[in-house]
This record gives structure tokens, C-alpha cells and sequence, in this order.
């Protein structure tokens, strides 16, 4: 697919799906990592200043609670 071709596209989209993992949102120990929500929040704010609906998917719950488990 040519550039302009992607540029076109993706000029023209409405709604953005976010898959977020559980290795992306944890440190190296297991503990939620402050620094990358902080970083995600500026980026999906940017998003939607452009008027883009955005929906995230995360499997993070399931690392924020593991910790407590252990």
C-alpha cells in the first residue's frame, strides 16, 4: 500500500481500538507502571482532540490483581 494510500485512510477513521497487555502496563516486578499510564493518557487524549472515538482493550486488570494473589 502506497503512503498517500494509508494517509487517506487513516484521515478518515472514526473509531481506533487500543489493545493493551498486561506486559505493557507492568515493570519488570509486576507492579503497574505510573509512567506508562501517564504516557498512554497523553497519547489517547491526543486521539480524541482529533475527534477519534477511541476504545481500549486491556487484559491489565488481570496484572494489577496478580500482585495482591501472590
Amino acid at each position: 500500500m502506497k503512503k498517500s494510500d494509508r494517509k487517506s485512510i487513516i484521515s478518515a477513521v472514526k473509531r481506533v481500538i487500543i489493545k493493551i497487555g498486561s506486559s505493557v502496563l507492568t515493570d519488570k516486578k509486576g507492579s503497574l507502571s505510573e509512567s506508562v499510564f501517564d504516557v498512554l493518557a497523553e497519547e489517547i487524549s491526543g486521539i480524541k482532540a482529533r475527534g477519534i472515538e477511541v476504545v481500549i482493550v486491556s487484559s491489565g486488570a488481570i496484572a494489577s490483581g496478580m500482585k495482591k494473589l501472590n
